[in-house]
């Protein structure tokens, strides 16, 4: 698992950031005002190499929930064709692959046309850009820009704060206890 990888103290600042935008989520919801440099400091905290892996296993997991959704109600019903091909971004910006407009279209499970659509919507707000291959002129391809990768990670990392942290964690816990630090 993810968390197996990581030292102590990585595991620590992670459930820290967890803790963070819990408490922030808190602060909100009892009407007090989270300051601006307090919510910067916890998106600037979302991305880092340990867990971007998690938040696209995070997004991963919800993208798969939508589908699974819809193999058993009205697909209809549930019209998030942005959020969805957010979702696909996002899975695609943590492994690396660039993604086509046509396969952005697929991720949106709805009609092409109707996608094009939701993909200038998204382009219009800052979420994702779109470039022309250099080697195909007639190949395009959407990735997030800045702005849409800590939107989706401020996103995804509370909603990886409301999932049970064992779901990451083997049932070894050795993994948790680094030799190096156990002596301190």
């Amino acid at each position: 698992m993810i968390l197996e990888s990581m030292s102590t103290s990585e595991v620590l600042k992670y459930i820290a950031k967890i803790l963070l935008k819990l408490a922030e989520r808190i602060e909100m919801s009892d009407g007090s005002r989270v300051s601006a440099p307090s919510k910067r400091r916890a998106n600037e905290l979302v991305l880092s190499e340990r867990s971007l892996p998690l938040l696209t296993s995070v997004a991963r997991d919800e993208y798969s929930a939508r589908r699974e959704r819809s193999r058993h109600l009205d697909a209809s019903l549930f019209g998030e064709m942005s959020w969805d091909i957010l979702l696909d971004l996002f899975i695609h910006h943590g492994s690396g692959k660039r993604v086509s407009v046509t396969s952005a279209c697929i991720a949106s499970a709805g009609p092409s046309t109707t996608a094009l659509r939701h993909l200038t919507l998204l382009k219009e707000a800052g979420l994702i850009s779109r470039d022309v291959s250099k080697a195909d002129k007639r190949v395009a391809y959407v990735e997030l820009t800045e702005k849409g990768v800590q939107d989706m990670a401020s996103y995804l990392t509370v909603r990886a704060g409301t999932r049970p942290i064992y779901d990451h964690i083997s049932s070894d816990k050795s993994f948790m206890f680094d030799h190096k630090e156990a002596s301190l």
